[in-house]
């Protein structure tokens, strides 16, 4: 087989002398590649490439490639790919001889073969060669001197992947022009002159910018400063702050995306903001949707924590510096006057589309001063044309109540539902009608709430939008994209569900506003209610459409009050009760499976006003009479009087102590005893009557050798009063406990 010369280019392995050979276990092929095995390994036997040997002192698997053509390409050693598809493309046979192993030399090849023709109409790399040729008429003899040096070296082409005359092609897989040059020159430029990070000057302003995809979260801290030869200011980077979201934080909408940017960028630069006037520069109304009293749990809760720091938020429609100034002057001037600001309205379009592929909805919401939010929201459940069109008008609403806006215009296309809406027409379907009496319950958010058609051409924005939704397509990057998994409005079989199961659906129960949350996200209008409703929510699940409380135990079914307490009478004095205390009842009722708010007062009440309960009560037939206090009028007055041991054998066989001290002035006395006896605490406390003289009472524990007859005798020869601690309560003498464990302490030092 010719291949290129030896004299040109020939690769040798160094190998150590003393290196051990290795033999691989042989590995399982698939039927396919055992083919393929076969049928190279038959060609280079053939050509006598390759020999058969019986005893191999080192042994190597094969290892199969798929080609782009669906064949396999057979690895004895490593050569050089040849699976794109240029001008030339050379049979890689020459690679197969162990002795020629080319891999990092192509260039020295190459170089040998065309000398000067590379750089000039010849490219090379690896075993693809491109011949080109700048004047068509010269496209023969480029090729005829390019074929002559091919001859010269016995290469050869691979007729399957060579192309000729043609204008351009692909190089390694991509294609390659002035705009793909100038990107490329451009990124080097970028990678080369990486931003250089300043730090902040004492009370310097700074401007936060914030950027959020599907899957990350990234803010950048920066300073604008005057620099010289530059008429507008320059900004500098401070710090940049990164996160990848998890899948429970990917799922946020895209306004709390941008809000969690600025959360986590306040905890990791905490030093900045408490030092700095730090301005969030945004195109949305962050500072709104943060003072919104209706704002949900996860924003107040945010909202909480960043109301501390001096951070004021600020729009704009360009991130240049002067433009940013010039709108945050503009701005300023607008907050000046409060009223005619509350008078300005925000405009909505809202639009659904149904497709084979699925059914979606689009909203657009328009600020006074002309910025829009657009929303693209995704059905993912059955709905028609015009369930996609109310739940586009209901969850434009939604979003507009959440930014606080108090006045709002409504467009939509939909001649059915602004009609019905503004019951100029009627609603033949049940379902309608439950989606037109979800829409009046949001007209109690805004202080002003207007309905108008709109012909199509005047809603297109809208309308592309819910075809990105209907169509499951990817949105622009500016667009913020939400699912819908469920109805807004439960269906007309589930309503009638709950009503069958008996759920009561009254004011006065106090399962129904957390049915209502957990069914329709509906809230009371009361601000307080509807904050400890939402609250509350987390702990209830609605399961077969009955109402069902998280426990430790498992689940409990909650029942109205009525029937908590009709069943506590039932567990207290029915047939099988037997009067049980209030809390044995109530806790007999949770065991069964049922909750009720109340459960624990009501039960105290029926227990209260049972009339056997209270008949044969048991009394407690003593004066009732004030705690008194020993009083301690002067020093050594009252003893505290207590035994500590037993403790290891001493020398003179002493084993335990006592240990009295004045209540008074804490004075302390202790002394060793072999045995403890009446007699010896008689004797210990006789040394103290002789030295300190005779105390008016003694405070002991209930002890034998304090209740003995020696030394009760003692005690009332002398006219000592004693008094003993309530049994199994030290408490009650503490004073001589904690002289005790002082005695413990001085004996282990």
């Amino acid at each position: 087989m010719p291949g290129i010369p030896r004299e040109v280019i020939e690769h040798s392995l160094h190998v150590k002398e003393d290196a051990k050979p290795i033999k691989q276990r042989l590995r399982c092929f698939a039927q396919d590649r055992k083919d393929a095995i076969k049928e190279e390994l038959t060609k280079l036997l053939a050509a006598g490439f390759i020999k058969e040997v019986l005893h191999p002192d080192w042994l190597a698997n094969l290892v199969l490639v798929r080609k782009k053509t669906g064949q396999w390409r057979m690895w004895l050693t490593q050569q050089p790919a040849a699976s794109y598809s240029i001008f030339f493309d050379w049979y890689s046979g020459y690679s197969s001889d162990p002795t020629k192993r080319i891999r990092l030399l192509e260039a020295l090849v190459y170089y040998a073969l065309w000398g000067l023709l590379i750089g000039r109409n010849v490219e090379a790399y690896v075993d693809d060669v491109v011949v080109k040729t700048k004047q068509k008429d010269d496209l023969i003899a480029d090729l005829e001197e390019t074929f002559a040096s091919i001859r010269a070296f016995r290469m050869k082409l691979n007729p399957e992947k060579c192309m000729f005359g043609v204008p351009s092609g692909k190089l390694l897989g991509f294609m390659w022009g002035p705009e793909a040059q100038k990107a490329f020159e451009d990124f080097k430029k970028l990678i080369t002159t990486p931003p250089v990070l300043a730090s902040p000057h004492p009370q310097e302003p700074l401007l936060l910018y914030v950027s959020v995809t599907s899957q990350v979260v990234s803010t950048v801290l920066v300073v604008e400063r005057e620099k010289e030869g530059h008429v507008q200011k320059v900004q500098r980077p401070i710090y940049l702050v990164s996160e990848v979201l998890a899948d429970s934080k990917a799922r946020y909408p895209q306004v709390q995306k941008l809000l969690y940017g600025v959360l986590i960028t306040v905890r990791k630069l905490s030093h900045y903001f408490q030092s700095h006037l730090v301005t969030v520069v945004t195109s949305f109304s962050l500072g709104d949707i943060l003072h919104n009293r209706e704002a949900n749990e996860r924003i107040a809760k945010w909202a909480l924590e960043l109301m501390s720091l001096d951070i004021s938020f600020k729009l704009r429609t360009s991130i240049k510096s002067q433009a940013l100034a010039d709108f945050l002057a503009e701005w300023t001037e607008c907050q000046e006057d409060m009223l005619e600001e509350k008078m300005e309205y925000w405009t909505m379009h809202f639009d659904g589309s149904k497709r084979l592929r699925g059914t979606g909805a689009g909203v657009v919401l328009i600020s006074p001063t002309g910025e829009r939010l657009s929303y693209v929201l995704w059905i993912h459940f059955s709905a028609s044309h015009n369930v996609a069109e109310y739940e586009a008008l209901l969850h434009g609403l939604r979003i507009a109540i959440s930014l606080g806006i108090r006045r709002l215009i409504v467009c939509g296309d939909s001649q059915l539902v602004v009609n019905q809406v503004m019951k100029e027409w009627s609603c033949l379907d049940d379902n309608m009608t439950a989606y037109r009496q979800e829409v009046r319950k949001l007209e109690d958010k805004f202080d002003g709430l207007e309905l108008t058609h709109v012909l199509r051409h005047n809603n297109e924005v809208a309308d592309r939008l819910a075809n990105f939704g209907s169509k499951r397509e990817a949105a622009p990057s500016y667009m913020f994209v939400e699912h819908l998994y469920e109805p807004t409005v439960p269906r007309k079989e589930t309503i009638e569900a709950l009503d069958t199961q008996g759920i009561s659906m009254i004011e006065t129960d106090w399962r129904e506003p957390l049915i209502k949350f957990l069914t329709k996200q509906e809230l009371p209008q009361d601000k307080n209610e509807a904050e400890r409703t939402s609250r509350r929510s987390r702990l209830y699940i609605i399961h077969k459409t009955e109402l069902y409380k998280k426990s430790p135990s498992g689940i409990l079914q909650c029942v109205s009050l009525e029937e908590g307490r009709q069943l506590l009478k039932d567990i207290h004095s029915s047939i099988c009760g037997n009067h049980a205390a209030a809390r044995t009842i109530v806790g007999k009722a949770y065991r069964q499976g049922f909750f009720w708010p109340t459960a624990v007062s009501d039960a105290d009440k029926i227990v209260r006003t049972c009339e056997g309960c209270q008949f044969f009560v048991r009394q407690i037939h003593l004066p009732a009479q004030e705690l008194q206090t020993i009083p301690l009028s002067w020093p050594f007055a009252v003893w505290g009087l207590d035994m500590v041991g037993p403790f290891k054998r001493a020398v003179g066989g002493y084993t335990h102590l006592f240990v009295a001290i004045d209540k008074f002035s804490n004075w302390i006395e202790a002394k060793p005893v072999i045995t403890i006896t009446a007699d010896k605490a008689r004797d210990f406390f006789i040394n103290i009557v002789h030295r300190f003289g005779v105390p008016n009472r003694i405070i002991t524990d209930n002890g034998t050798q304090f209740t003995g007859g020696a030394f009760k005798d003692f005690c009332e020869d002398f006219g000592i009063k004693i008094c003993y601690a309530s049994v199994a309560h030290p408490m009650s003498n503490g004073q001589v406990e904690r002289s005790n464990g002082m005695v413990l302490q001085g004996i282990n030092a």
